[in-house]
């Protein structure tokens, strides 16, 4: 069981960078394309938001396992950070609530959600002392 549960620990760090890396892309995408004469929605926007989303769902999962895993071995779960990430998670999903906007008004949501869940992410990964750069 220790195996599996270093196993998706490694997992769960390399994914963390791969969303933090998604957020960043797609606030920047989204910040440029709001402000610019067409802000035209493009395919790009809608698969960037679709894999941060799908991103923060697998990280979800593994999470969960994690913390089942950390239970069975009688170790101590970070609880404070399972509650921060799952309203990022939510936040993360709310753009298709959108789907029927304008493509600026779109853009204009899209970014206020990958900040909001960046925002979470971040303060999620400071909770556990994670916040800081892979060596």
């Amino acid at each position: 069981m220790a195996q599996i549960q270093a196993t998706l620990i490694y997992l769960h760090s390399v994914m963390r960078w791969l969303i933090l890396s998604l957020a960043l892309f797609g606030a920047a995408r989204s910040f440029v394309s709001m402000l610019s004469v067409s802000a035209r929605f493009a395919r790009l926007d809608l698969g960037v938001s679709r894999a941060y989303a799908a991103l923060l769902d697998l990280q979800l999962l593994v999470g969960v396992l994690l913390v089942l895993a950390a239970l069975i071995l009688q170790q101590t779960v970070p609880w404070l950070h399972l509650l921060i990430m799952i309203p990022a998670v939510v936040i993360a999903h709310l753009g298709r609530r959108f789907a029927a906007a304008p493509d600026r008004k779109r853009h204009q949501v899209q970014f206020a959600i990958y900040l909001g869940s960046f925002a979470l992410v971040a303060i999620g990964l400071a909770v556990i002392g994670q916040l800081t750069l892979p060596r």
